[in-house]
């Protein structure tokens, strides 16, 4: 059993994690693909023979043994769908230090521009969402890649030196043939329901351009609806969406979304109420753990916390436009309301209320969470001197949808036919 044992250990000792993709940067410090997946990424950094050893020696060899093996690393993540309700992309990338490394802190997406290239040689920059870990681990979230193609095609380059680059292929995790087929028609054009008209006008290079709205026209007949918030965008029949949308993938869809952001115009049902709840004291957590379903929305609300900042050094905060974005006096300092949800496709408005009713000033942010296909929020309030209580309000506004079928404009296809 000993000598059985001790095979064992050495076939163990050589372990053989899989090829990389290895990336220098001018920094000093590596960067390494390890693995791609779909709406979800599961990955061992080692082989199966390893994980075997492993946990037999772990059941059965001396301790002596077992604790110098460094355990298998796992990573599994998940992701939620886009606003097209298409999967996203996962990749898992690893940083290396080096002891010149000049930037151990900046952001993956901050020391390499990425792109994907297309088989009809688009480039697509597309927006990453990101998560990190401790231990040099990096995920990058794509809502938008080329879908179509068996291969996915990557382009790394060092933001500090744009002569440094690298390129490789992996296996699409997102490949598929069965898109569906739309036919355009020309702008402008116009769509209607009981309560208004929508009309999208012209397109060009400009509307489509980054941060730029698509002019859209709305019409309103309902007073119900005269309060409203329009958002809008472009996807393509693969579900992308964005303003990196490759020209050859015709026709587009513009899609405008409407909903009434006026509380009063909805229903009893749209609303619920919370608390009170007696205002945490400051660096405690107070639970809730409530859960209800909201027009169709299942809201959880975890605790009231005091508010640790998500807001990057430079950028001055939403709530304290002013200055800090933490008031100096420990007694007024921000509370926050965290709220998890795995639905989407619906506009929603919170009000927070002490105990008099009077209305605090709030805003809501996304909260990054490693691993957990549900969306968190942290609503954020500053209470007043005489805050003692709170209740929060969360009200579902659900929208009205209208699509346009559309020619991409002829002046996007032409630039991207010179890259």
């Amino acid at each position: 059993m000993g000598v059985f044992l001790g095979l064992l250990a050495g076939a163990c000792l050589l372990r053989s994690d899989p090829p990389r993709v290895q990336f220098s940067l001018s920094s000093g410090e590596q960067i390494a693909y390890v693995a791609a997946g779909l709406g979800k990424l599961d990955h061992t950094d080692s082989s199966v023979a390893y994980e075997w050893c492993h946990r037999v020696l772990a059941q059965y060899g001396p301790a002596v043994v077992s604790k110098r093996l460094p355990a298998p690393r796992v990573t599994s993540v998940r992701d939620v769908a886009s606003r097209t309700g298409a999967q996203s992309l996962l990749l898992l990338f690893e940083r290396q230090y080096k002891p010149q490394s000049v930037n151990q802190k900046g952001e993956f997406r901050d020391l390499v521009k990425l792109e994907f290239e297309d088989a009809d040689g688009h480039r697509l920059r597309a927006q990453s969402k990101f998560q990190s870990f401790p231990d040099g681990r990096e995920i990058l979230s794509f809502e938008s890649f080329p879908r179509r193609d068996q291969k996915l095609v990557i382009h790394l380059t060092d933001s500090a030196d744009r002569t440094k680059t690298t390129s490789f292929e992996i296996e699409n995790p997102g490949f598929r043939t069965n898109f569906p087929d739309w036919s355009p028609a020309g702008l402008p054009q116009t769509r209607s329901d009981a309560a208004m008209d929508v009309t999208l006008r012209e397109l060009d290079a400009d509307s489509v351009a980054k941060g730029k709205r698509l002019p859209v026209d709305v019409a309103v007949r309902d007073p119900a609806w005269n309060r409203h918030l329009v958002t809008a965008w472009i996807e393509d029949a693969t579900g992308n969406h964005g303003d990196q949308l490759s020209p050859f993938e015709t026709p587009w869809k513009a899609r405008v979304s409407i909903a009434r952001t006026d509380p009063a115009a909805l229903l009893p049902g749209d609303k619920w109420m919370l608390g009170p709840f007696p205002l945490s004291p400051e660096g405690s957590k107070i639970p809730i753990e409530q859960s209800r379903e909201v027009n169709g929305v299942t809201f959880r609300v975890r605790h009231l916390e005091t508010h640790k900042s998500q807001i990057p050094q430079g950028v001055r905060s939403p709530i304290h436009p002013e200055g800090s974005s933490t008031p100096l006096d420990s007694a007024i300092r921000d509370r926050e309301f965290r709220v998890e949800f795995a639905e989407s496709g619906f506009h929603w408005i919170t009000f927070v209320e002490d105990q008099s009713g009077l209305r605090l000033k709030e805003v809501s942010q996304p909260i990054a969470k490693r691993g957990k296909a549900r969306a968190m929020f942290g609503v954020r309030f500053t209470p007043k001197p005489d805050t003692t209580h709170v209740s929060l309000t969360l009200t579902v506004s659900r929208p009205k949808e209208f699509e346009f079928l559309i020619v991409p404009p002829a002046e996007i296809k032409s630039a991207s036919g010179e890259q």
